[in-house]
């Protein structure tokens, strides 16, 4: 019989799965087989209720107080393990930490990304055409990043996995997604408010950027570091993924900062030529 970590974590995959393409299935209206436009605001309905859940569930977890290492007497800090000036994590918590409820997540969200990609890289052109389908860069972020989380699988099924609490952190930008949608749907439904796009602008920042500065400050919380001496200690892989994805996500907020700012001038010329 397999380990029951290997059918808890494959097991809460498929039933993420199940459940999302069952709710996909269940709640498609007439409208959903008809129109672009509602049939993108469906899935775009589940990935905003998903967002909600999935960022509480996270900030539970990491609230939680009972994270397992895996030495009962774990080992002083040291600075230097190797002549490459790699900082000793055996017993950082944030690294080696585990969690049974994180675990769950990780598999929760890995379904999920399986499920969303599968609905937007086939469900909604097959019901609609080809207006319904997403970007090909999103479908690929949601396909790479749902490889990722499957392939994590594989070390929790065997009580290998690390740097869980990095992870349930970066979850935590799902928080910026029901914003992100509920501007779509304003716009769809021709309302342009102001007050959504500077809100998700705001949160997409805070969640974005802030995710980023927490894990950092609790990984060199753990070295007695602050967060820049964090960053400049860490692994070449590491510090080069943290830093791509600080860039990209800047490159990306930057530019819609620029959209917003763009659509107020033009909101503003109109005004006084009125």
């Amino acid at each position: 019989m397999p380990p029951v970590d290997t059918l808890s974590s494959w097991g809460i995959v498929a039933l993420s799965i199940a459940c999302n393409t069952l709710v996909f299935q269940t709640t498609r209206s007439p409208s959903t087989k008809s129109s672009a436009t509602a049939a993108s605001g469906h899935v775009r309905a589940i990935s905003a209720s998903h967002g909600i859940l999935v960022t509480i569930l996270s900030i539970i977890a990491l609230r939680q107080e009972h994270w397992q290492l895996p030495h009962a007497d774990p080992v002083p800090p040291r600075d230097v393990v190797d002549g490459d000036g790699n900082l000793d994590d055996a017993a950082n918590p944030m690294i080696q930490g585990r969690s049974r409820l994180a675990n769950m997540i990780t598999s929760w969200e890995a379904g999920y990304l399986v499920y969303d990609t599968w609905a937007m890289a086939y469900a909604l052109p097959k019901a609609v055409g080809r207006s319904a389908r997403p970007s090909p860069v999103m479908i690929t972020h949601h396909a790479l990043i749902g490889a990722g989380l499957l392939y994590l699988q594989l070390y929790v099924a065997r009580g290998n996995e690390r740097g869980v609490r990095v992870i349930l952190g970066l979850l935590l930008m799902n928080a910026s997604n029901p914003l992100l949608h509920a501007r779509w749907w304003a716009r769809k439904t021709g309302i342009q408010s102001k007050f959504l796009d500077a809100a998700f602008l705001v949160a997409f920042a805070g969640v974005r950027f802030g995710s980023v500065a927490w894990i950092l400050q609790q990984y060199g919380a753990y070295h007695r570091l602050g967060l820049v001496d964090a960053f400049g200690r860490l692994r070449t892989p590491c510090k080069a993924g943290t830093a791509s994805l600080v860039g990209l996500n800047g490159a990306w907020w930057i530019w819609m900062c620029k959209n917003f700012a763009q659509r107020c001038l033009e909101k503003k010329r109109k005004k006084k030529r009125i």
